[in-house]
């Protein structure tokens, strides 16, 4: 081979297709991807946004959004263009991939930032026979979860005993259904320390929290061998911090233990601390690296 055919041949391994993306979600988490897109050389060489979607229409008119990207007032609108894209991107609520996500899966590829619709273990299993059956990825970004290779690795060898996965964060960052904990909630901003506002199996803890817990879920979908009784998280409150603090508790079968704890500075009613931020786009950036893993690609 010529050395001219070999540079060629090297250029073509090392490039990237583009992919042409939807965006559901303006918020945050959204409009950072979609800034990172506009702004860097290195996305725009991976990522074309063709499609924007927001439950308010209204964000988009303070941005200065290109010709070429469609700003839809439905989700529907995506749904009709499915066949111009290759990957949609949730960044809005799970309820969105309640709705939503098992039509998407049937056409594309989703990469969900609102795991906690997983907890529903209908839909979760809906979503996995949807997965066996086509040949479309559901991307898991790893956001503040800490270990979670470890995790599947031990699933993987049947190693895992015992999980539990405990948040703290000010009072002010959650956002909570359940009434019992909102009163939880409210003690622990009049006593001024760590309270616990509430211990269960993951899969509840998500149910009751689901703004705040997509962590949690992470790890419960990493573990799938492990029952309620032992996939346990707990969150507490804290108004002496400006952080969101993650702790995982391991147990093994073959008698190792671990604990990780991972210290993510954040605003005092931020959901999410900053540090997850660029997390999340990380795993976009890198979402094809990810591992299989429980029918899903961990990134």
């Amino acid at each position: 081979m010529s050395s001219l055919m070999m540079a060629l041949s090297g250029n073509n391994k090392s490039k990237k297709i583009m992919k042409k993306i939807a965006i559901l979600g303006f918020g945050k988490v959204g409009k950072t991807l979609w800034k990172k897109i506009q702004n860097e050389a290195l996305w725009q060489e991976q990522f074309q946004v063709k499609y924007l979607w927001n439950r308010s229409y209204e964000v988009f008119e303070k941005e200065h959004i290109p010709d070429s990207t469609i700003i839809c007032k439905r989700v529907e609108d995506v749904l009709h263009n499915i066949a111009d894209i290759d990957l949609v991107v949730e960044c809005a609520h799970a309820d969105v991939i309640k709705q939503y996500g098992a039509l998407f899966l049937e056409q594309t590829d989703l990469l969900v930032f609102s795991p906690t619709v997983f907890s529903d273990a209908a839909f979760r299993q809906s979503i996995q026979a949807i997965l066996q059956e086509k040949k479309q990825t559901c991307y898991l970004p790893l956001g503040a979860s800490i270990a979670i290779w470890d995790i599947i690795r031990l699933e993987q060898n049947r190693q895992l005993k015992h999980l539990k996965i405990t948040m703290t964060k000010p009072p002010q960052s959650f956002r909570i259904k359940d009434k019992v904990a909102n009163v939880r909630l409210q003690l622990a901003t009049i006593l001024g320390k760590r309270t616990e506002i509430a211990t269960d199996s993951i899969a509840k803890i998500n149910a009751m929290a689901p703004q705040n817990t997509n962590t949690m879920a992470i790890y419960a979908l990493a573990a799938p061998s492990l029952d309620s009784s032992r996939c346990v998280g707990a969150i507490y409150a804290d108004s002496n911090i400006e952080a969101h603090i993650v702790q995982c508790e391991v147990e093994t079968t073959i008698g190792l233990t671990y604990h990780f704890e991972r210290y993510n500075p954040a605003k005092v009613d931020a959901v999410t601390g900053s540090a997850t931020f660029a997390s999340f786009l990380n795993s976009v950036l890198r979402h094809d690296s990810g591992i299989r893993h429980n029918h899903f690609v961990f990134c």
